[in-house]
């Protein structure tokens, strides 16, 4: 099972594995801890923020650094020796020794530590910048629908089947302003399922869906990405309006209910790309924009903001009402 943890925070499960250890993970308090303890376990590995591109020339030392091992060799096996001379002075050199076999095994060893990782980081890196083209269009849809709507974007309901932070996404569908609904997949969650206009729940269809059909229906809609559940000042609910703020987070790389600070688990629990209400969008390494906690309330619940700036962005089956316990200080 330990493999299995590792596979989900490193984002390595399929899709049905995934829900199968999440499953596990609700029902198993000890299964829980031991994912924490891993997540720490891991932590060293996040330490290093930056990423690196290959020297120049690497390609080209690595095949020179081979040749010339290949050459030393070959001098080795041309010099006559006590077994060499007993043979009448000649050797095979066709035949591959334990010598061979070090270097080569060294040198494959070498390029793979060299090369692998400076592939690992590209494609991480291209695989974040089309998360951030995904908000980038997320947040053009949600100006448009803005632009219609007398400057809300699509707000969230506080009670009945629409009632999760997920309607976002079948509001701005079937509404027509977003025309591919794989805009609401990020290709690094391990959580992508993979569907297209059909599968993407209407709100006629939602309101029409009883116990855990429904509940289905309200994990999936919302894609991959988390959307901000609004606020709430002396009791009264209320949804997000246009203002363009640099600083309030509208949308954000789905949180994982299981990771240290709800961390994302889109990209292998690195970190998160978040969109704001400016429109830009920024990878954020932890949960933390300026002294906002993008994940928490300010009283450190998944729930509607406690003030018109505090930002709660909450995976797609959370209501705005108090979801979780609190995770403390």
């Amino acid at each position: 099972m330990r493999e299995n943890l590792l596979g989900y925070l490193l984002g390595a499960l399929d899709e049905p594995e995934q829900e199968r250890i999440e499953e596990k993970l609700q029902k198993d308090p000890q299964l829980r801890s031991e994912l924490e303890r891993l997540d720490v376990m891991l932590a060293p590995l996040r330490a290093e923020k930056r990423f690196y591109s290959p020297p120049d020339g690497l390609a080209e030392q690595t095949c020179e650094y081979v040749a010339a091992e290949v050459e030393q060799q070959k001098e080795t096996l041309a010099r006559p020796t006590a077994a060499t001379a007993a043979h009448g002075g000649s050797q095979d050199l066709r035949r591959w020794t334990l010598a061979d076999l070090v270097v080569g095994g060294g040198v494959v060893a070498a390029a793979a530590l060299l090369f692998f990782p400076a592939i690992a980081n590209s494609r991480f890196h291209s695989q974040v910048a089309g998360c951030q083209n995904n908000l980038r269009l997320l947040h053009v849809a949600l100006t448009q629908y803005a632009g219609a709507n007398h400057g809300f974007f699509p707000g969230v309901p506080t009670d009945g089947n629409l009632a999760f932070s997920g309607i976002y996404a079948p509001i701005l569908f079937h509404g027509g302003y977003v025309n591919q609904p794989a805009v609401f997949l990020c290709a690094t969650s391990p959580r992508s399922p993979e569907f297209d206009g059909h599968h993407l729940p209407s709100l006629t269809d939602l309101k029409m869906r009883r116990g855990k059909a429904l509940a289905v229906l309200q994990k999936r809609a919302g894609g991959n990405y988390g959307y901000n559940l609004g606020y709430v000042t002396n009791g009264v609910y209320h949804g997000i309006r246009h203002r363009g703020r640099a600083n309030y987070a509208v949308m954000a790389d789905a949180p994982s209910l299981y990771l240290v600070r709800l961390q994302s688990a889109n990209h292998g629990g690195y970190g998160q790309n978040v969109l704001f209400e400016d429109g830009h969008v920024q990878y954020l390494v932890s949960c933390q924009s300026d002294c906002d906690d993008i994940f928490l309330s300010d009283r450190n619940y998944v729930e509607a903001g406690r003030h018109i700036d505090d930002a709660v962005i909450a995976p797609s089956a959370a209501p705005p009402r108090l979801f979780s316990a609190s995770l403390g200080n």
